[in-house]
């Protein structure tokens, strides 16, 4: 069994490839409370740089 810091890790790791792929089809997943910060900061800057 891994140890706690290690399974946060994964997890975070897990959720990051999870919003990479769909981003790729779509911004839906932004609404996903799990989304790591750093992606909703760059999906917002991401967004902005579009208008």
């Amino acid at each position: 069994m891994p140890t706690e810091p290690a399974r946060a890790r994964l997890w975070y790791a897990q959720r990051t490839l999870q919003f990479m792929y769909n981003d790729e089809r779509s911004a839906l997943c932004v609404n996903i409370p799990e989304t790591p910060p750093h992606a909703l900061i760059r999906e917002h800057f991401r967004r902005k740089s579009h208008d």
